[in-house]
């Protein structure tokens, strides 16, 4: 009974999420948030829906201004992390440097943990093929949506950092807003989907949230 109302929770929540990216609500990114925070401690879902809900109420706080409970998502997110991505990268040791470099983006290291795990697992994909042939995969459009948003995430992080960060954030956040309407033309896993959604919605709030301090209009 208890991972039932679980799960009916966590698609509830899901539901706020999907109407939270469309609307840009950050109140229902917070309710999302919280209630995900909660279904994910309950002991009522089953390990890959934990990890995901983690990772969602994680962003759903970030995205709605709210750091500190975000940060502490993060963490958990890290923690909870029990190889959802392998069968993606199909190596357990450059999926969990994925994770940790996601984690560590996250509570602010500005993507250069995360950057150095997307060289690694890049470099360990493509030795995997067949030289001068594309990458093969049995399910491409995880692949590629995952792949794509954390490439991105590397690039929209990364140019917070060096110069002309203004024109290169503000490009690679319309980049995400365009791979967002994208995303309907891709069948990811839905707890992915749902994932890489916020991932790129994150892009665009934090670019708000920059040009905001720097006192730009964006």
């Amino acid at each position: 009974m208890e991972r039932r109302q679980s799960g009916d929770r966590y698609v509830d929540a899901l539901r706020t999420i999907t109407d939270a990216t469309l609307t840009g609500n950050r109140d229902e990114y917070k309710a999302a948030a919280a209630a995900l925070d909660d279904v994910s401690g309950s002991g009522g879902l089953p390990r890959g829906d934990e990890f995901y809900a983690t990772a969602c109420s994680a962003l759903c706080y970030d995205i709605g201004g709210m750091r500190g409970d975000a940060v502490r998502m993060y963490r958990l997110f890290e923690q909870r992390y029990t190889g959802e991505f392998d069968y993606i990268v199909r190596s357990p040791a450059h999926s969990a440097r994925l994770v940790k470099g996601l984690a560590s983006l996250g509570m602010g290291d500005g993507g250069r943990l995360l950057s150095t795990a997307v060289s690694g697992a890049r470099e360990w994909i493509l030795a995997q093929a067949a030289p001068g042939s594309p990458v093969e995969h049995d399910t491409p459009d995880d692949y590629d949506v995952f792949m794509s948003t954390v490439m991105l995430l590397c690039e929209f992080y990364g140019s917070l950092r060096g110069p002309g960060s203004v024109e290169k954030a503000e490009e690679l956040a319309k980049r995400a807003g365009r791979f967002y309407d994208d995303l309907l033309h891709y069948y990811p896993d839905p707890p992915l989907g749902f994932m890489a959604s916020l991932y790129l919605r994150l892009v665009e709030s934090t670019y708000r949230r920059s040009v905001a301090r720097l006192g730009i209009r964006g």
